[in-house]
C-alpha cells in the first residue's frame, strides 16, 4: 500500500520524520520544484514574465 501526505509548511518535518522513524514506517521524502515538476510551463511563464 502507498500513501502519499502532504505536510504543511508550518509542520516540523522532523517530527514527522521521527513518527514514521519510531512506527517502523517505511517512507521516502520528496519535494520537487514546480520547475522540476513542469519544466515546459515553469519556461513560458519565465519567458512571459520577461
Amino acid at each position: 500500500m502507498y500513501i502519499s501526505v502532504n505536510i504543511p509548511a508550518f509542520v516540523e518535518l522532523q517530527a514527522v520524520r521521527s513518527h514514521l522513524i519510531e512506527h517502523d514506517a517505511q517512507w521516502e521524502h520528496a519535494d520537487p520544484t514546480y520547475e522540476s515538476l513542469f519544466p515546459d510551463e515553469a519556461q513560458l511563464v519565465n519567458q512571459a514574465d520577461r
